[in-house]
């Protein structure tokens, strides 16, 4: 049967078999034809819809039937993954529809894909093809000897197996660090709009890496997601953060005897609060910090709390009866409706820096902040807002009457020891020159 060409997306007649492609994903194959051959250039998979296909092998001029795949299966996969030449022949047994997986779709998943995950498919279809050539008399495992093809692909496996070695080591460079504590909470100040008073501070998290030095958490946070690494980094963090905010409270008192005590928020991985087991093991650090727990707040960011309010507002619930306040961090990123909000039990709403920062400039913005603020003053919520830079943002958001900001403005996460100096320096704001909130502009 000879081979068929597609050449539209809907219907091409040729040499009496018909061919029928939707989109060029769905094809229809009739009786007898061949889907493709062995020996040639593997451009999609196939994964039978209805019918059936048998797969075959040419050795020594008689065919071997391999397999017969029914609808639900996957074939030709070995060809896109690994960059051979086919080694079998697939061919419609009956009237059969396959949707098509392009080359490109598989190999973007790849890269996606775990490193580790990767190199073990490569491997595994690696020994398979083997396995397969054995069984079936073949010398070596490529078609005519294509050097530069089995260059490709041991370079390919090459790279699989660099990024899964530098995958292991990060990870077991990352646990080592936990287990040696090899971390640094730094501290950036919350600003009261009313009076520029301090009235807490946001734990950030520090990796202080032997070789690469002091690193943000966008160089290690996603990778403790990845792996669970998160959960005792969060419980350590929250551990350090208690310890820290006792010395902060006593410096903050010493300076001014008058000023409310402060508060520190930490960031709360959805994964310890997914799990039963971590809530678990959340709970009952909460509860022996006890007391020294009652200034900590939680923050949970609102594009996990969006993905199922009703769970989360239970786990929260639960947190809350424990003593802490807990914050709505990135608020305004999650596309969510404000009014999901008077369902959770949440002390304080932190508006994402984008809109602080463009709210000058961009009407919408504006808006977006405007209204949260309306709302949550409304519900009896705090509200902060992040990435403060300018004083003109400051001064409009007082305007609007935002409790507190923080930023650049006031200053970036610092370590301790300089956060404790900044509690005894008043904030260099001119609130007078800014001028008192004007609530008509609300």
């Amino acid at each position: 049967m000879p081979a068929l060409l597609v050449l539209n997306a809907r219907v091409r007649i040729c040499e009496g078999n018909q061919v029928s492609e939707d989109a060029f994903r769905r094809r229809t194959y009739s009786a007898g034809t061949k889907i493709f051959e062995e020996g040639e250039e593997g451009s999609h998979a196939y994964l039978i819809e209805r019918g059936r296909v048998q797969i075959s092998a040419n050795r020594r001029g008689f065919d071997f039937a391999i397999a017969m795949l029914g609808p639900g299966e996957l074939f030709g996969e070995l060809a896109l993954i690994d960059d051979k030449r086919r080694s079998a022949t697939a061919t419609a047994v009956e009237e059969t529809e396959v949707m098509a997986v392009g080359h490109q779709q598989l190999t973007r998943r790849l890269e996606r894909a775990d490193p580790v995950l990767a190199l073990l498919l490569r491997l595994i279809l690696k020994r398979l093809r083997r396995s397969l050539h054995q069984v079936l008399g073949q010398e070596g495992i490529g078609y005519g000897d294509d050097e530069q093809a089995g260059t490709t692909r041991d370079r390919s496996l090459e790279h699989a197996a660099e990024n899964a070695i530098s995958e292991i080591k990060r990870v077991h460079e990352l646990d080592l660090a936990i287990e040696h504590r090899d971390f640094e909470l730094f501290y950036q100040p919350i600003i009261r709009c009313s009076n520029g008073e301090v009235a807490g501070f946001e734990a950030l998290i520090r990796w202080r890496h032997p070789e690469r030095g002091l690193l943000a958490p966008v160089h290690f946070i996603a990778l403790a997601e990845e792996t669970g690494l998160i959960v005792p980094l969060g419980l350590w963090a929250l551990e350090q953060a208690c310890s820290d905010l006792q010395l902060l409270r006593e410096r903050s008192l010493h300076a001014d005897p008058h000023r409310p005590p402060l508060f520190v928020s930490v960031n709360l991985s959805v994964s310890q609060i997914k799990n039963p087991d971590e809530i678990g093991q959340l709970s009952d650090l909460l509860k022996r910090l006890g007391s020294k727990a009652e200034s900590l707040k939680l923050e949970i960011t609102e594009s996990v709390l969006i993905e199922n309010p009703k769970l989360f507002s239970n786990v929260l619930a639960d947190l809350k009866r424990l003593g802490i306040t807990l914050a709505i961090d990135d608020f305004g990123t999650g596309y969510s409706s404000l009014s999901y909000l008077h369902h959770l039990p949440v002390d304080t709403i932190k508006i994402d820096r984008s809109f602080g920062q463009t709210m000058l400039e961009s009407y919408s913005s504006l808006q977006v902040v405007r209204a949260v603020i309306g709302l949550a003053s409304e519900l009896g919520i705090d509200v902060v807002a992040e990435g403060i830079v300018s004083v003109k943002q400051f001064q409009r958001l007082r305007e609007l009457g935002c409790g507190s900001v923080q930023g650049f403005l006031f200053s970036e996460a610092l370590p301790v020891g300089k956060a404790l100096s900044f509690l005894e320096e008043p904030v260099d704001l001119d609130l007078e020159s800014i001028g008192a909130p004007d609530s008509s502009l609300r």
